[in-house]
């Protein structure tokens, strides 16, 4: 999930009430405790790596009320950001809704703009050289109150061989017309012969069926993408700006929509029957609808879909209008922050990262990093070394630029396993936390010498990790690692 507690751990008495420290969802806590048996991402390893200066953020807190007071004043709560948007937006509530594109399918979409074979020439035996295996269904009922489902038109359909999966039908109820794809030529030439003989009836309404003679491509984004195409309003993106929402009903639908005034910087919505593509102005903008939904209270009854996976080889920028992203508290987890709006992206932070949701896919990745970052020093070489001594005496290092997968929690380990004077369960366990949703790592020292010759060795060496460069930060803030459960919690809360 995305960052849902303040950095208020930089008193060592003070109690923390987060819930995790990727996610507050217990899945996450889990996956973060089995981080040594098992792979941490499993995407593709993509290598690459960044250039890294030295950096030094806000003047190091010099005590531990003061650290408290700065995280207070910089991270806005649920509540306070739904105080703030309801003094300052309450008019806009009521204000009517832009007209998209996907507004308009009535008056953009037209059917005759689709090439069809004619009934009868799918019926010669020619057609089963065509390949040909995409049908148009126009003649549907007219929609209202919800009164039929896209699977009631799959279940006409299946006892002909169609086999319904998301991209194998998509409906538009305000034209009354549906795309499906049958898996063969021969279901094609049979459920063209029925419905010429017999017909296909739903709600009393005949269904009138045709071959498409040139193919829709039938991926989610492909259809998006031709879909707006014959609308003639080209989409402007590779499909990491568009959402892709599956299972929903008209009625969520309808609240989803109104939920977009608030995370704002839709170029284009367009609704289908139980699906809805979003296409976003920007990457940064997409961020935000995943955040939110990391932060629901309500597990919302559908899946939520980035249609790619966005990627970028240089480093992150913090996120866009953060505030946007944050439900009203009467909706949002207990305790759900946002990210402060003065945010430092360490070097070394690549996307993608991702924020976990109760809903599936249970993953959502975003362009930026929606997590907190402790205060940091980088270190480009040994004049950084000795200034960390003068600012931190605290032997923490943070690892970024992470690799997206292939790896586990022990390969990282074995960085810095030489460095530990007692090698057993404990060191493997409490020194090192590895987070490859958020790809960075944290390593707690012993001491400070063990800290500075495990910095030094990394600049000098200089060995990419998994094909990886590695940026290292000193950490200002005191963490101070405990063998405990009631450890593992407070360090959650820390670093999320």
């Amino acid at each position: 999930m995305a960052a849902v507690k303040r950095n208020s751990s930089k008193s060592s008495g003070s109690k923390s009430t987060g819930q995790g420290l990727e996610t507050k969802t217990e899945p996450s806590r889990m996956k973060q405790r089995d981080a040594g048996t098992e792979a941490a991402v499993q995407e593709k390893l993509t290598g690459g790596g960044v250039k890294t200066k030295t950096m030094q953020k806000a003047k190091t807190q010099t005590n531990a009320a003061s650290a408290k007071d700065a995280s207070v004043a910089t991270e806005p709560t649920a509540a306070a950001v739904s105080e703030k948007q309801q003094a300052v937006s309450t008019p806009s509530s009521t204000a009517v809704m832009p007209l998209y594109t996907g507004d308009m399918v009535a008056k953009h979409l037209h059917p005759n703009r689709i090439a069809c074979h004619s009934p009868e020439s799918c019926l010669s035996q020619n057609f089963f050289q065509s390949g040909k295996k995409q049908l148009l269904i126009t003649g549907l009922p007219k929609f209202s109150n919800a009164c039929y489902t896209e699977e009631d038109i799959a279940k006409l359909l299946i006892p002909y061989g169609f086999q319904h999966g998301d991209d194998t039908i998509y409906v538009v109820p305000q034209i009354r017309m549906a795309f499906a794809v049958m898996p063969t030529v021969e279901n094609v030439h049979n459920i063209i012969k029925v419905s010429i003989e017999t017909g296909f009836f739903l709600k009393g309404s005949r269904l009138n069926l045709r071959v498409i003679a040139h193919d829709i491509a039938r991926t989610p984004f492909e259809f998006y993408e031709s879909l707006m195409g014959l609308m003639e309003s080209p989409v402007q993106d590779n499909g990491s700006k568009t959402i892709f929402i599956k299972n929903i009903s008209p009625s969520a639908a309808r609240d989803l929509r109104e939920t977009l005034k608030r995370i704002s910087c839709v170029r284009d919505y367009l609704p289908l029957l139980n699906k809805v593509f979003i296409e976003f102005e920007s990457i940064y903008d997409a961020d935000r609808l995943g955040v939110w939904y990391s932060l629901l209270k309500q597990v919302p009854g559908y899946e939520v879909h980035r249609l790619k996976i966005p990627h970028r080889n240089c480093k992150a920028q913090p996120p866009k209008l953060p505030e946007n992203a944050l439900p009203d508290s009467k909706d949002a987890v207990a305790g759900a922050t946002i990210p402060p709006l003065k945010f430092d992206v360490p070097p070394g932070s690549i996307a993608p990262f991702w924020v976990t949701m109760r809903t599936s896919p249970f993953l959502f990745p975003t362009m930026s990093p929606w997590f907190i970052i402790p205060d940091y020093l980088t270190v480009t070489g040994k004049d950084d070394i000795e200034a960390s001594g003068h600012g931190s005496r605290f032997p923490t290092v943070m690892l970024t630029s992470l690799p997206e997968g292939n790896y586990t929690h022990e390969d990282v380990v074995r960085l810095v396993w030489r460095y530990f004077p007692k090698q057993n369960l404990h060191s493997l366990y409490y020194n090192v936390m590895v987070l490859p949703l958020q790809r960075r790592a944290f390593v707690f020292f012993t001491d400070w010498t063990r800290c500075c010759n495990f910095v030094q060795d990394h600049i000098t060496d200089d060995v990419p990790f998994k094909g990886c460069k590695l940026s290292v930060h000193f950490v200002l803030d005191h963490m101070n690692p405990e063998s405990s459960e009631k450890f593992q919690k407070e360090i959650t809360d820390i670093l999320v």
